[in-house]
């Protein structure tokens, strides 16, 4: 038998019972998309960084590589306070009103912004705010 092992020379013959593992194994593949592809793999959009040497104006921006869907954006400039004054997609304003502190959109607010916004390929996404001090800011946006 195939599933037969034998235990020292000439000794007992034990079977293995691969139906659990089996079993086991076809509910986890089952789990598993059979075509995964690079779109599905995809999950962040980067819109770089950008270095400031003084306080002022920032400026990110993007080309959206495919389809796709803005989900939420995160903000970093470390420990400098700032604003977020425009995100622009394919030359409309999705952030209305005045500027929001850079804090709306940082990693560590569970209460961010969710645009679920569908995008086309080749679609420019500009992100523009201030740093009230010099530092690094960079961004980017959860996809599906």
């Amino acid at each position: 038998m195939a599933n037969d092992f034998e235990v020292g020379p000439g000794g007992m013959r034990i079977r293995r019972n691969t139906r659990i593992f089996s079993d086991l194994k076809n509910q986890v593949m089952s789990k598993i998309p059979r075509n995964i592809g690079a779109n599905e793999l995809n999950v962040s959009l980067g819109c770089g960084s950008q270095v400031l040497a003084a306080a002022g104006p920032f400026s990110l921006s993007v080309t959206a590589p495919r389809d796709l869907i803005l989900r939420d954006l995160v903000v970093s400039a470390g420990s400098v306070d700032g604003t977020i004054t425009t995100i622009i997609v394919q030359g409309d304003a999705v952030h209305q009103g005045s500027a929001a502190p850079l804090a709306l959109y940082s990693a560590g607010n569970q209460d961010r912004p969710d645009f679920s916004l569908p995008v086309m390929g080749g679609t420019t996404v500009q992100v523009s705010g201030t740093l009230a001090a010099a530092g690094t800011v960079s961004a980017g946006f959860a996809i599906d």
